[in-house]
C-alpha cells in the first residue's frame, strides 16, 4: 500500500510498500524537506545518509544571481490524497536584491512499491529571470557509491556514433575536492560559471567538468550490487547534474559528501509564467547491467503525452 501516514513527530510521514519503508519530511521548524529515510526491504539497508535526504528542493538560482536555499525558508505542508503537498515564496519583495514573485510548489508520492516521484511547479510573479535553475538534491550512504550514463561532447546525442558509456567518478588529482558537472551540452557547461555559484551559502563552489550527460539521471550503488538508488530527470527539464566521486581518502569531504544534484529548468522565465518539472527516485538492485537504463526509460516514457494531448 503506498499510502502516507502522519507520524507521531511534527512534519514526519511514513510510508510501508513490498519493497521499501521509509519516511518524507516537511517540517516547519527545521525547514527540512524530503525523503529523510528510505530502507530496502530485501537488505535492510538504509540508503538515506544519516541526518540527510533524497529528492530535496537546494537552491534557487539564475545567471550571476543567488536567490535562496529552500532549506531556510519557513514553507507549509499539507496531504491532499496519496500526495504530501509543500510550498515555498522562494523570493521576497522586502529582500534586498531579490526579485520578487517566485513561487514554488513540491509533490512527492510513492508512485510504485520501489519509487518515489517529486513534481515541483514553479510560478514566477512579475519579473523575467534569465536562466533560472532549481537545484535539487540527494545525499546516500557511505557503502554506495556514484556512477552516470555519459557520452563524448560535441559528437551529438547518445546513439551509434556516440555510444553511452558507464561512467563511475573517481579520485583523480586533476579535479580533487572539486564537485564533477555533468552537463547536457556546452550551453549547460556555461551555466556553471556565469556567476550564479559565486553567492550564497558554501559559495564559490569549485566545478570539474566531466563527460555530457547520455540521459538525466545518476545512481548510487553498494560494491555487491544489492542496493541501487537511482534519481532521474527528463532532458527538457535536466541541464545537468553533479555529483562528488568515489575516493579512499578519508579526509576527502566532497568524496564522502556522496551527493547527486540535478540542475533543473536552466532557461529564461518570463512574468506570470508557470514551469513544472518531474524527478522520480527507484530503490532497486544492479543484478542487471541495465537495470538503471530501464527504469529511466520507463520513466521516461510514462511522462511523454499521449497522443491527442498536445
Amino acid at each position: 500500500m503506498n499510502k502516507l501516514e502522519p507520524s507521531d513527530r511534527p512534519g514526519v510521514w511514513s510510508f510501508e510498500t513490498d519493497a521499501m519503508k521509509g519516511e518524507l519530511s516537511a517540517n516547519a521548524e527545521t525547514h527540512l524537506h524530503g525523503i529523510t529515510s528510505l530502507t530496502q526491504k530485501s537488505t535492510g539497508r538504509q540508503v538515506v545518509r544519516e541526518k540527510h535526504f533524497c529528492l530535496h528542493l537546494y537552491r534557487v538560482l539564475a545567471r550571476n544571481q543567488w536567490f535562496s536555499q529552500c532549506r531556510d525558508v519557513p514553507h507549509t505542508a499539507k496531504l491532499e490524497g496519496d500526495e504530501l503537498v509543500v510550498q515555498w515564496p522562494l523570493t521576497k519583495p522586502d529582500v534586498p536584491g531579490f526579485g520578487p514573485g517566485l513561487e514554488a510548489e513540491a509533490r512527492y508520492r510513492v508512485a510504485a512499491a520501489n519509487a518515489v516521484d517529486l513534481t515541483v511547479t514553479i510560478k514566477n510573479g512579475a519579473r523575467w529571470h534569465r536562466d533560472l535553475e532549481l537545484f535539487t538534491s540527494n545525499y546516500f550512504d557511505a557503502a554506495m557509491n556514484p556512477a552516470f550514463y555519459t557520452v563524448t561532447p560535441y559528437r551529438g546525442p547518445a546513439g551509434p556514433k556516440n555510444p553511452a558509456v558507464l561512467t563511475q567518478p573517481l579520485d583523480n588529482p586533476c579535479s580533487r575536492f572539486c564537485y564533477n558537472g555533468w552537463p547536457r551540452d556546452i550551453f549547460a557547461a556555461q551555466k556553471f560559471f556565469d556567476g550564479r555559484w559565486e553567492y550564497g551559502a558554501h559559495s564559490p563552489v569549485a566545478w570539474a567538468i566531466a563527460r555530457w550527460y547520455a540521459y538525466p539521471f545518476g545512481f548510487y550503488a553498494t560494491g555487491d550490487r544489492k542496493t541501487m538508488a537511482v534519481v532521474m530527470a527528463l532532458p527538457d527539464d535536466c541541464f545537468g547534474m553533479c555529483s562528488s566521486y568515489h575516493s579512499d581518502d578519508p579526509k576527502d569531504g566532497v568524496a564522502h559528501h556522496n551527493s547527486l544534484y540535478h540542475n533543473l529548468l536552466g532557461r529564461d522565465v518570463g512574468p506570470a509564467s508557470q514551469h513544472t518539472l518531474r524527478q522520480r527516485l527507484v530503490l532497486t538492485d544492479w543484478a542487471d547491467d541495465d537495470a538503471p537504463l530501464k527504469v529511466y526509460q520507463e520513466f521516461a516514457a510514462a511522462a511523454q503525452p499521449k497522443p491527442g494531448n498536445g
